[in-house]
């Protein structure tokens, strides 16, 4: 509680915007190719040789208004991203470059409106890794971002490549949490082509497990043990699933160097679950220290009704500690927000 007798407020590390400026821009210079029309305030976006982007609308874009639902949430500050669609993977390297870095200008201006209610989440292009990690510093040290957010998958490579650890290297060197979170289109979205209606459900759980899992099993989180990784939508299946991960890499030829729910337990996750006994069920597997408030806002043109966001916390910590760490404590400490 605060000195006044009420609940401090939350801060949300899972929000998605798409700035409305650099729409805007888009639709007037169609950069590098990329096609984008404005029809009954909804933003359609196309890049070369793909298929149109789900529609931009609503509180996606940035100028919606948020104060109704901060305070219907008790949320005071949230971290924004762009709908990763949005990052342009599929656009040649050179091109997608600019790209994210015109993004990240936008958003950066954008937060900087927001009246200290917003901070931002650098984005990358990831087809050229050495430029990757030159934007993340160019977004941390000019842009003032604390953070990015990458996709899970990609239109060419993976993730546990070795030619991405340039990007974890800065990540780590820059001391600022990855946050990883699926896209649309994925290779799980193509597993899921037989259940269409499930594939929100279940096929972005499948991404961040798998490509979190492969991270592990590279070694990665060996080769650069101060990375800071977190998971959205409650981290997939992987913390619930942390014992089998163990029996079956001690059936491997080459173990990690740590067990895999070694390095799980050092991973971070966020609240997106929707239920205390969901919550409370990923406090118990990843502890109350490793878990934060996240709400996915912007997801969809409009909020979902009726979800307590930080209401399902409180009511799924363990004690009033616990409760603020997950609120606002872990997110102060890790995106070194005041």
């Amino acid at each position: 509680m605060t000195s006044n007798g009420e609940a401090p407020g939350a801060i949300d590390v899972h929000g998605h915007c798409v700035p409305e400026a650099f729409l805007n821009e888009v639709v007037r210079t169609q950069p590098f190719g990329v096609q984008a029309e404005l029809a009954d305030g909804r933003y359609m976006v196309t890049f070369p040789g793909c298929k149109s982007l789900r529609p931009i609308a609503g509180v996606m874009v940035d100028t919606a208004d948020r104060s109704d639902w901060f305070a219907a949430q008790q949320v005071t500050h949230q971290v924004v991203a762009p709908w990763l669609d949005v990052a342009g993977q599929e656009l040649p390297a050179a091109d997608g470059a600019r790209w994210v870095a015109m993004l990240n200008d936008a958003l950066a201006q954008s937060v900087a409106g927001s009246s200290g209610r917003l901070s931002a989440h650098a984005t990358l292009h990831l087809a050229d890794p050495d430029a990757a990690a030159r934007e993340l510093g160019r977004s941390v040290g000019e842009l003032g971002m604390r953070s990015v957010m990458l996709p899970t998958s990609l239109p060419a490579g993976r993730l546990a490549d070795e030619r991405f650890d340039v990007v974890w290297a800065a990540a780590a060197e820059l001391d600022v949490p990855v946050v990883l979170h699926p896209t649309t289109r994925s290779p799980a979205a193509d597993m899921m082509a037989h259940y269409p209606t499930l594939n929100g459900l279940f096929g972005r759980q499948v991404d961040s497990t798998l490509t979190t899992a492969e991270l592990i099993t590279a070694g990665v989180f060996d080769r650069y043990p101060g990375l800071r990784l977190m998971i959205v939508h409650g981290g997939g299946f992987l913390p619930y699933q942390a014992a089998r991960f163990d029996r079956d890499a001690k059936r491997g030829a080459e173990a990690p160097g740590r067990l895999p729910s070694q390095v799980i337990g050092s991973l971070y996750y966020d609240t997106v679950l929707l239920s205390a006994a969901a919550v409370r069920f990923l406090l118990d597997c990843a502890g109350p220290e490793h878990v934060l408030t996240g709400s996915d806002f912007g997801a969809a043109a409009r909020e979902r009704a009726g979800v307590a966001l930080t209401a399902a916390i409180r009511e799924a910590a363990p004690d009033a500690a616990a409760a603020d760490a997950v609120l606002a404590g872990n997110a102060r400490r890790l995106f070194r927000l005041s």
